[in-house]
């Protein structure tokens, strides 16, 4: 079939690509292992697929079918996140609890940074 012809490396990478796809694919889950998983009833999950925005994404592969990839529930559950410090906030002055970002050195309050 493919002989005298040449592949590039792009078709090659393509073609590789896609069989790598095909074995990483995600199982999916039911709406009761989700729910399981967050915690939740699954009625909990039948109400929120009825919002015009669900907070958890799912993925409807017929008029009945339902499912749900665990790397969605996942980002659900880290942005869901309160109370660890975030690495894009600018440091705090201790003292005055003011933003340290400036270049000049000083903080709004004054302080040395």
């Amino acid at each position: 079939m493919l002989e005298g012809k040449h592949i590039t490396n792009a078709v090659l990478t393509c073609i590789v690509d896609y069989f790598c796809w095909e074995i990483a694919m995600e199982t999916l889950l039911t709406p009761s292992a989700a729910a399981a998983v967050l915690g939740l009833k699954p009625a909990a999950l039948v109400n929120d697929r009825r919002l015009p925005a669900p907070k958890f994404p799912y993925v409807r592969l017929s008029r009945k079918l339902v499912r749900y990839r665990p790397s969605d529930l996942q980002r659900v559950i880290e942005g869901g996140l309160v109370g660890l410090p975030s690495t894009d906030v600018a440091p705090q002055c201790p003292t005055h609890q003011a933003d340290l970002g400036s270049t000049s050195g000083l903080s709004p309050c004054g302080a040395a940074a």
